[in-house]
Parts: C-alpha cells; sequence; structure tokens
C-alpha cells in the first residue's frame, strides 16, 4: 500500500493506493489453453502469438486508463508541510511563512471558543444571523426560531460544515456574553471574531487573524504553519 499525504492551504488531503497483485501473464494464459488445443501446433503458436499481442495491447489501454482515473493528480499550494508526529519531526516544508486561507478550519477555532465560554447543552435560538452566510456556502439546514443546543449546531457545523450554524453559534455566544448589551448580528459577529483572534493568539497561533465564524474567504483571514510549532 502506497500512502501519500498532502496539505495544501486550505485542506488536509490523504490518497490510498492499493496493489491487488499482479495478475498472470497474458502469455501464461495463453500458452494452458494451447496445451489443451487440437489444432495443429504451428497454426495454434502462430494465433497464440498474435492474440497475446492483442492481449497485452488491451491491458496496457485498459492499465494506464484505469491509472488516470483512479490517481489525482498532485493540486498546487501555496503552502505545504509533512511532519512525522511519532518522531517530533519535520520531513518536509514549503513556504510556511505564507499567509493561505484557512477555509473551513476556521470552524475548529469556533467551536474551541464556543465551548470555552458556553457549556454544550446551553439552548441557542436560530435568529436571522442564518441570512449572512455567502451564497453557495454549504449549510446544515437549521431556520431561524428553531431551539438547539450549542452540542446539535457544533454537531451541524462540523460534521457538514454547515456555515449557518457557525453563524448562529458565534452571534448567539457574543450576546450571552453580552447580555446587557442589544448587540446586531454584524456587531455580535465582529465581537465573537474578536474571541477568535484572542484565543488564537493564546494557542500561539500569533500570525493568524479572523474575521468570519465559518472561515468564508477574506483578505484579512489568513494564518500560516511553522513545523517548529506542532
Amino acid at each position: 500500500m502506497n500512502l501519500k499525504k498532502i496539505f495544501t492551504a486550505s485542506t488536509l488531503t490523504l490518497f490510498l493506493l492499493t496493489s491487488c497483485g499482479k495478475a498472470p501473464e497474458s502469455s501464461e494464459v495463453l500458452s494452458s489453453e494451447t496445451e489443451s488445443s487440437s489444432m495443429p501446433e504451428t497454426e495454434t503458436e502462430s494465433e497464440t502469438e498474435s492474440e497475446s499481442e492483442t492481449v497485452s495491447e488491451s491491458e496496457t489501454e485498459t492499465d494506464a486508463q484505469t491509472e488516470s482515473e483512479t490517481v489525482p493528480a498532485y493540486p498546487e499550494c501555496k503552502a505545504a508541510a509533512f511532519y512525522c508526529l511519532e518522531e517530533d519531526e519535520c520531513l518536509y516544508s514549503s513556504n510556511l511563512d505564507t499567509h493561505i486561507a484557512p477555509a473551513s478550519l476556521t470552524k475548529l477555532l469556533t467551536a474551541s471558543v464556543a465551548l470555552y465560554y458556553i457549556h454544550s447543552d446551553e439552548v441557542f435560538t436560530v435568529g436571522s444571523e442564518v441570512s449572512m452566510i455567502q451564497p453557495g456556502a454549504s449549510i446544515s439546514f437549521i431556520a431561524s426560531g428553531q431551539k438547539l443546543k450549542l452540542y446539535d449546531l457544533i454537531t451541524g457545523m462540523m460534521l457538514v460544515s454547515g456555515n449557518d450554524a457557525a453563524y448562529t453559534i458565534a452571534v448567539d455566544t457574543a450576546k450571552a456574553l453580552n447580555p446587557s448589551e442589544q448587540l446586531s448580528d454584524t456587531q455580535a459577529v465582529e465581537y465573537f471574531c474578536s474571541q477568535m483572534n484572542a484565543f488564537a493568539e493564546t494557542i500561539g497561533m500569533k500570525d493568524s487573524h479572523f474575521t468570519t465564524p465559518d472561515g468564508w474567504d477574506d483578505e484579512n483571514q489568513y494564518t500560516h504553519l511553522r513545523c517548529e510549532e506542532l
């Protein structure tokens, strides 16, 4: 089994390439068939060679087609890192000081900040903040007026990458931390993101900045990775 790991700007991709073993050569199969044939030896050998060449060409084309269909090309990325946790060693790195978009990995930080302040059993009410998501964003299909535990919202945010759940978590957490203020959805998101940035710095993310709870690309939202910080 050939295992390859690729860390790109916004995702960790795991490729598993397996081999099912070497198939018998076509000439061996045809040789066995030839022995049991009642045709003249010279004619059988001639046909066997022709069939062997045809089968070999067919197998080559099939193998090439299968390989092109099943083995993905390496994606281009701004930065990459190969790190061995067992040996605590950086095996390879490239452009790690380059700012990259954290994308939906941002949701890990959103969940961490919410759980730092709010118990997972706390019930949140879904509101107008779900309309703040971008067109085409992945959603968990929650609706305004629903009452859900923080645990359930985090589940929807993490399992299906629900951007709607991310905004509800951000807004309701911010409002829970500022009960005396009438925060608008926008103000609540800004406050929550400020807590995300403070939390990120405390865990060593000193050159990262977040402006959205769902990870939607923004020029002011970035992170980068250094192997020595893993």
